[in-house]
């Protein structure tokens, strides 16, 4: 049963497409503060821009602590161990790749694996 009239998605599969692109922007965020500091680190000339790096990361790390919340909560409606889910999150630049690679491989269910369906909870 949808939750939105023109979504015939349900719950799950909103939270899921949520927390895939979060993960991309969370990928790309992780190129931009590696070319930071690689620039940082090979002491480029007129590359001194304090102020836009310490934004840059600070949106990145609010960017992480989002997908890692997502990573965290939706864990036991698709059915991951917390191996898994530690595995997502200290793997760091890598996580989204993980979670992506968990996705397209095994996909994720229609519905929670802790609850029933709609259809098959029973009327009153």
């Amino acid at each position: 049963m949808p939750d939105y009239v023109d979504d015939d998605r349900t719950e799950l599969e909103r939270k899921v497409q949520s927390m895939r692109i979060t993960g991309v922007v969370e990928f790309v965020g992780y190129l931009i503060a590696g070319t930071f500091w690689i620039l940082d680190l090979i002491d480029a000339p007129g590359w001194d821009w304090w102020a836009l790096k310490r934004v840059t990361f600070t949106i990145h790390g609010v960017i992480v602590m989002a997908f890692v919340a997502m990573v965290v909560l939706i864990a036991p409606e698709v059915g991951w161990r917390w191996k898994f889910v530690a595995l997502c999150v200290l793997t760091g630049p890598l996580g989204p790749l993980v979670v992506e690679y968990r996705f397209r491989t095994k996909g994720f269910p229609k519905y929670p694996v802790n609850r029933t369906p709609p259809a098959a909870r029973p009327q009153q």
